[in-house]
């Protein structure tokens, strides 16, 4: 009996003036920032299951903003990895005059030196 009187205020107060409008903005903010799970998102296996169902726009935003991140430093380290290949592919082809000269100095081919 107690349980149904306790149901009934529950639902009158839900669904008065003040009570739905606080229902309805819970509601929306949740669904935007989502439930905080705080460190059991940390959880080996678990975690990750947890992060999914309770993450709200918000978190999946700033995931998806942390992987383009990453993806660009990946693609930047990848594009300057080969350029630095390439040309140490072009400085290992040069003589040692050809070398010199491309360093702003100046071959001196009877002392075998750059000045």
């Amino acid at each position: 009996m107690l349980a149904l009187g306790a149901a009934k205020m529950a639902l009158n107060v839900l669904t008065s003036r003040v009570g739905l409008p606080l229902v309805v903005a819970a509601v929306i903010v949740i669904g935007y920032e989502g439930l905080p799970i705080g460190p059991l998102r940390y959880i080996p296996f678990a975690g990750e299951y947890l992060a999914m169902i309770t993450d709200g726009r918000v978190d999946r935003v700033r995931a998806q903003a942390r992987l383009d991140v990453e993806n660009e430093s990946r693609a930047r380290a990848m594009a300057l990895i080969e350029q630095r290949s390439k040309d140490n592919a072009e400085i290992s082809d040069l003589d040692a005059a050809h070398l010199c000269a491309e360093l702003g100095g100046r071959w001196v081919p009877n002392e075998t030196r750059c000045d």
